[in-house]
C-alpha cells in the first residue's frame, strides 16, 4: 500500500497525485496550506470553483492568448517580421501538433494565474533552432538549483522521473521569493478566497431552503426526546422537497417561531461584492472586467480598459517576451531576432479620438495616409499615392536663414 492510498483526496486530487509523482513538499502544501479560517479548502484546482477566481484567471489568460505576437528581425534601425524562422510559425500560430496560439498562451497565463509557474520542453533542430514547445503541467515538475547556480527540471509523471537541463525548459515564473520558482496567488491568498466561497456555498443553501432560516417549535406540553425527534422530522418532511413553501398545519396547540435573519443582517452581501473586488485587486483586474459595474460610468469605463493593458498585461507580456529571448534564443539569434506583442489595438480610443490622432500624425509628418490605413486593418490606396509623407509649409529647420524676398511693388 503506498502513501497517496492513505488520502482520499475525491474529486479535487491534484493530477500530480493522480499520477502518484508528488512531491513531498506539494504535499504539505497541497494538506497544510489550502485549509483556511472560513472552513473552506482552497487550493489551485479548487480555486476555480470560486466565480471570481475563474473570471479574473479567464481575462488575463484570453486577454495575452489574443494578443498577436510577432517574431521580429532587426534591419540597421528597423525591423522585419522574421516570417522565414521557424520561430516565428511556433510563437504566432502553433507550438506543437494539437495547440494553437491562442489555447496555447491561455494555458500558460491560466498555470502562472494559479500555480505561479508555467513550463514547456523545447525542442531543437540540428541548427538549434526551437521548432516546438510542449506543456508540461506545473504539478509534475520540481525545480532544483545545483551547486553552481544553474536548474535542472524533474519531471515525475506516472512513476517515471526524467531531467531535464535548464536549456531544455521554457520556463515563466509570478512574483517569487527565491528566483528560482513562482509563488501561487491561490496559496498566498486562499484566506480571502476561501471566505469568497464560503459566501457563495452559504448563499446556495439560504436559496436551497427557499431562502427561509429554520425557525423554532413550541409545544404547549413535554415532549420526550424521541417524540422531539419525531416531530422535527415530520415537520422536516412536510416544509422540504417536493412539499416546500406548502402550507402546515400544526395541532395540539403547537406554534412556529421564525428565526429572523436577513441576507443584509448577515451581510451576505457586502460580504460577496467585497470578496469580489478584494479579489481582482489579488489578479490586478479592473472590477467591471469581472461585472462589478458598481463604481463604473460610461466615462471612466474606457481609461480603466486603458489602465488595464498598462498596468494588468504588460508585466505578463514583458516577461514573456524576456523569457522568449532567454529561453528560445541561442547567443547568436540574440544579437539580430526578438518576439514582441502587438498592444496597439487594445490601446485604441474611440473612432473620434483615433482619428483626430491621426490627422496630428499625417499633418506633421509622423505618419503617411497608407500608415493610417495599416493600423485601421485597410489596404493601401490603390491609386499608390498613399506614402507621401507632408509636412506645414511654414516650417522651417532650426538656424535656417530665411532668404528677402525682393519687393515686387518698388520701383
Amino acid at each position: 500500500m503506498g502513501i497517496f492510498s492513505l488520502f482520499k483526496w475525491g474529486s479535487s486530487v491534484p493530477d500530480a497525485v493522480e499520477e502518484k509523482s508528488i512531491t513531498i513538499d506539494q504535499l504539505a502544501s497541497y494538506v497544510q496550506g489550502g485549509s483556511t479560517s472560513a472552513g473552506i479548502t482552497v487550493n489551485s484546482n479548487l480555486a476555480m470553483n470560486c466565480s471570481t477566481v475563474y473570471a479574473c484567471v479567464r481575462v488575463l489568460s484570453e486577454s495575452v492568448a489574443q494578443l498577436p505576437l510577432i517574431f521580429y528581425e532587426r534591419k540597421g534601425n528597423g525591423k522585419d517580421r522574421a516570417i522565414e524562422h521557424p520561430l516565428y510559425k511556433v510563437l504566432h500560430r502553433s507550438p506543437n501538433s494539437w495547440m494553437t496560439a491562442f489555447e496555447f498562451w491561455r494555458n500558460l497565463i491560466t498555470h502562472l494565474c494559479l500555480r505561479g509557474n508555467a513550463y514547456c520542453l523545447i525542442l531543437r533542430d540540428r541548427n538549434k533552432r526551437v521548432y516546438e514547445l510542449i506543456p508540461m503541467h506545473p504539478d509534475t515538475i520540481e525545480v532544483k538549483q545545483r551547486a553552481d547556480l544553474s536548474l535542472e527540471y524533474v519531471r515525475k509523471v506516472q512513476g517515471s522521473t526524467k531531467v531535464f537541463q535548464q536549456s531544455e525548459v521554457f520556463h515563466l515564473r509570478a512574483i517569487s521569493s527565491d528566483g528560482v520558482t513562482g509563488v501561487s496567488p491561490i496559496t498566498q491568498q486562499r484566506q480571502a478566497i476561501g471566505l469568497a466561497m464560503a459566501a457563495e456555498r452559504f448563499g446556495a443553501e439560504l436559496f436551497g431552503n427557499g431562502a427561509k432560516p429554520g425557525g423554532v417549535i413550541t409545544h404547549p406540553g413535554k415532549l420526550t426526546v424521541e417524540g422531539a425527534i419525531n416531530l422535527r422530522k415530520r415537520f422536516e418532511d412536510a416544509t422540504s422537497g417536493e412539499n416546500r413553501h406548502r402550507t402546515v398545519v400544526l395541532d395540539e396547540g403547537m406554534g412556529w417561531t421564525q428565526v429572523s435573519m436577513s441576507a443584509e443582517d448577515s451581510q451576505f452581501l457586502e460580504t460577496r461584492k467585497f470578496q469580489r473586488s478584494e479579489i481582482a485587486g489579488i489578479f490586478r483586474v479592473p472590477p467591471h472586467m469581472v461585472a462589478d459595474l458598481s463604481d463604473a460610468t460610461f466615462s471612466n469605463v474606457e481609461h480603466m480598459g486603458l489602465e488595464f493593458v498598462k498596468h494588468s498585461l504588460m508585466p505578463w507580456l514583458v516577461q514573456i517576451e524576456q523569457t522568449i529571448f532567454r529561453d528560445l534564443l541561442t547567443p547568436q539569434e540574440q544579437e539580430t531576432y526578438f518576439a514582441e506583442f502587438l498592444v496597439d489595438g487594445l490601446l485604441r480610443g474611440d473612432l473620434k479620438s483615433r482619428y483626430e490622432s491621426y490627422q496630428i500624425a499625417i499633418m506633421n509628418g509622423v505618419m503617411s495616409a497608407d500608415d493610417v490605413r495599416a493600423l485601421e486593418n485597410l489596404p493601401p490606396r490603390p491609386d499608390g499615392k498613399g506614402d507621401t509623407y507632408y509636412y506645414p509649409a511654414n516650417l522651417l529647420p532650426a538656424g535656417t536663414v530665411l532668404q528677402q524676398q525682393p519687393d515686387k511693388g518698388a520701383v
